[in-house]
């Protein structure tokens, strides 16, 4: 059974939430303070460090799909 175009929905859907998520950090990072005793501004830029990752995964794993990166993105799901 070929899995490859779940695989590749499911990289599209870490770019676009990372996406959206550097260029919006707000939303998430406000739900993070509520949890995590950090400043609000020092939590945006957490947020959008994590989101760049995101990106960076899965664009890396759209380039390249291979064993390494596809359970990354299978991480990043868990």
């Amino acid at each position: 059974m070929e899995l490859i175009g779940l695989y590749f929905v499911g990289c599209a859907l870490l770019v676009a939430a990372g996406t959206a998520k550097a260029i919006h950090p707000d939303d998430t990072a406000r739900a993070l303070a509520a949890a995590i005793p950090l400043g609000l501004q020092s939590m945006r830029r957490l947020v959008r460090a994590g989101a760049v990752a995101e990106v960076a995964l899965g664009v890396t794993a759209l380039d390249l799909p291979r064993p390494w990166p596809a359970g990354l993105v299978a991480l990043s799901f868990a």
